[in-house]
């Protein structure tokens, strides 16, 4: 297990591997939505949540859920943050302190704090308190307009049918389930992967 130290020049590299982390997942947030509708990368956006907050401390992680947020303010919702700032009559710095909400931040935050060593034997099942905690992050988290993690689905026609039924948390709920355990079976798919090479040797 390794520590991110932001303030760490010595860590640059480690600190590079989360900056892209946090891009290619605000990347995978921006293509699942419409135009894009590629409904396949909606559960990928969230792995860097899953796989950083278990390598780092709670400040580092609402870092790393700081640097999201401000990646997918800039990728998917730079129209809207623009028209803010010209037609709100809003600075640059005042679009962004509020928009996209904390969402990000709190997901980290939150989801670093249920990795810690007290909390871990309380939290079970964690595929199902993964999903909750998404669903509270939704429903807590202030934001400047609706947006939830369920509308990571939105370019998806299936998934809009869904919505009608369970509503876009119910939908929020369904990509935490889908993340979690796509997330661990992509891990454990690598691990049988280097067992058997390293038996081959």
């Amino acid at each position: 297990m390794f520590r991110v130290s932001w303030f760490d020049a010595g860590d640059l590299r480690r600190g590079l591997l989360v900056l892209g982390l946090c891009l290619a997942g605000t990347l995978c947030a921006k293509f699942a939505m419409a135009p894009y509708g590629v409904a396949a990368l909606a559960p990928l956006s969230l792995w860097p949540a899953l796989f950083l907050t278990r390598r780092m401390s709670l400040t580092d992680s609402a870092l790393a859920g700081v640097l999201s947020s401000f990646f997918l303010s800039y990728l998917a919702f730079y129209w809207f943050a623009g028209a803010l700032g010209r037609f709100g009559g809003y600075s640059r710095l005042q679009v962004e302190a509020v928009f996209l909400n904390l969402k990000y931040v709190a997901l980290f935050w939150r989801w670093s704090l249920a990795r810690r060593r007290g909390l871990r034997k309380w939290l079970r099942p964690r595929w199902l308190y993964f999903a909750f905690t998404l669903v509270l992050v939704d429903l807590l988290s202030p934001a400047l307009f609706a947006w939830f993690f369920g509308n990571l689905w939105g370019g998806s026609l299936w998934m809009i049918q869904w919505a009608e039924f369970v509503g876009v948390h119910g939908v929020t709920f369904l990509l935490g389930v889908c993340a979690w355990w796509s997330f661990r079976a992509t891990g454990f798919g690598l691990r049988l992967f280097g067992a058997w090479r390293s038996a081959r040797r």
